[in-house]
This record gives C-alpha cells, structure tokens and sequence, in this order.
C-alpha cells in the first residue's frame, strides 16, 4: 500500500486540479503550474489526434493504435512514475499476492538492472502516476474490461527482447524513456489467449490456431520513443526489442473476456444450481434458457465495471 503520505499528496492535487489553460490564464507560479499539469490530462490526451469514441469504434479490440503524447503530459506521466527511476517506483509495486516487495528484494532488483542488464517486470505498480492511468481509462471506459492494472518495465541492455507471444488482454504501452522496437503480425482478437509462439500448445483451441511464421519478414514494426503510445488488441502477435537504453514503459492493461467464456461460466452457474439428474427435462431447459438468455445479453464483448484491489 503506498505510504499515507503519497495518498495525501495526491488528494491535495485532485483537488486543485484545473484544465491547463486555466492555468496559464491565471499566471501562477511554476511549482503551482506543475502540480495542476500532473492530474489535468485525460485518457483524450493518450489518444490524440483520435477522440476516445473514434477509437473505440475504429481500433478497439480490431487492430493497433499508435500515437505520441503531447510533451506536457509526457511530463505529468513521467513525475508520476518517479522520473523513471528505480528507487522510485519499486516501493509503491506489489508482487501478484499483493505484497510490498521488501527491501532486500527491491535492492537485488535494483543490482539486476544495473550490472546484469535484467529486465524489471513490475505488473502491478500503484504510483501516482499509475493511479492517474487507471482513472482516466475508468472515468470514459468504465464499462469496458473486467480487470485493470497498471504496470512498468525497465531495461538498460540493448540486447534484451521478448520473443514473439500474444496477451489476453488489451494492452497500451507508453514508453517514458529510451526506444524499443514493436513487431507485430495481426490475429483474430477472439480467440485471444496468452501464449508464446515456440510453446506447445496446451488444449485442443490451440492446436487448431496456427501460429504465424517467425520471421520479421512482412510484418509490422513500431518505433517507440519517449512519448509514443502503442494500442495492441488481445491475441495480437509481438515481439519486442530495447533499441536504446536505459528503458522505461509502462503498460494499462485492459481484461478480456471471450464470449465463450462468458457463456460457459453462465452455462455452469446455472447447471451448478440445478438438481443433480443431468437427464431431467428441466435440467436441459435450465440449461438452455441460461444459454439464451446469456447470449441475448450479450455484448460484442462482455463490459464490467473495472475493478482493483489496493
């Protein structure tokens, strides 16, 4: 849980936040102007020059979206992840049981990253910053994903990558510091799940799914530099590689649901309720109205308020 202090902090900034115009218009000091800047930009402002409707419409679980931030709210994201560094954002990460990390574990961290040129893997980081992501997406998207989070990686070799794979979820990347390179080759979002390309599969959808070829031959790249943000729907293959270092990226991570899963999960609550004779009559219609009436409801995809746990 981040210290009583940052949360005081970040109240007091909340509350005398304004548009940046306003700002400038009153004339106040640069520490004032600073601290407005920090919590006046929205999720418009990760999207730009594409309002948030046209890219749910147009690039929404469908296809990549790349962008660059205006400088101003690259420095309003860039201070609230601690300017990049280490020692400011390990204490505010936790591990996935949603533990701090102590100090010998950040301090091992911190001297991978430095001398033997790992790459930190932060998946669920609550700096300012983070808190700030998550709110913009919550305040226009709110209806959109199960499941939220906020994380961060960090890199100084130039010869560190992440072989090709596909994530289940929907994933933007804001790259704060150095230059990476995104490969990418398109895939059916549906059918989104996380896997790496070189790993056997393990159930009978993955079988039946090809992978694409390896190479980097006819698919896509995006150059990501300070400021670029980079959209990639669920199930999308990529590959990335750390350009120029030291690196710093955070990734907003969306959860997908797949309407199979919705409706097996419907399916089983139902069935689960039901007497336990499988061959009763009004097993099979529990089971089938459960189906129908799931299916009617439907969405193009299932959208549940966004959730996280501090």
């Amino acid at each position: 849980r981040p210290p009583p202090e940052a949360n005081a902090r970040r109240r007091r900034t909340r509350l005398s936040a304004a548009p940046m115009a306003e700002v400038a218009d009153e004339g106040g000091s640069e520490g004032e102007g600073e601290e407005e800047e920090h919590s006046a930009w929205g999720l418009a402002d990760l999207l730009a020059p594409l309002r948030p409707a046209a890219f749910l419409g147009e690039c929404w679980g469908a296809k990549p979206h790349c962008t660059t931030l205006a400088a101003p709210v690259l420095r309003a994201l860039l201070a609230g992840f601690g300017d990049g560094e280490a020692t400011a954002i390990l204490p505010h990460c936790r591990k996935p049981d949603n533990a701090p990390y102590n100090y010998d574990e950040m301090e091992a961290m911190e001297r991978d990253l430095l001398t033997h040129s790992r790459t930190l893997d932060l998946p669920y980081c609550f700096t300012d910053g983070a808190h700030d992501l998550f709110d913009a997406w919550v305040r226009e998207c709110a209806g959109l994903g199960h499941d939220v989070e906020v994380g961060v990686y960090m890199s100084n070799s130039h010869e560190i990558r992440a072989d090709w794979h596909r994530d289940a979820n929907h994933n933007f990347t804001i790259q704060l510091k150095g230059t990476k390179d995104w490969f990418h080759i398109p895939a059916d979002s549906s059918s989104a799940g996380s896997r790496g390309m070189f790993q056997p599969p393990r159930n009978r959808a993955e079988q039946l799914a090809r992978a694409p070829p390896a190479g980097l031959a006819g698919c896509e790249c995006f150059s990501l530099a300070e400021g670029s943000v980079l959209y990639l729907p669920p199930g999308h293959w990529h590959r990335v590689e750390t350009v120029q270092g030291p690196c710093v990226s955070v990734n907003l991570r969306i959860g997908h649901l797949p309407q199979a899963r919705w409706l097996s999960e419907v399916l089983f609550a139902s069935l689960a309720a039901a007497p336990n004779d499988a061959r009763s009559g009004s097993t099979r219609h529990l089971g089938k109205s459960a189906m129908l009436s799931a299916h009617e409801g439907l969405p193009a995809e299932r959208g549940v308020l966004a959730t996280r746990v501090f």
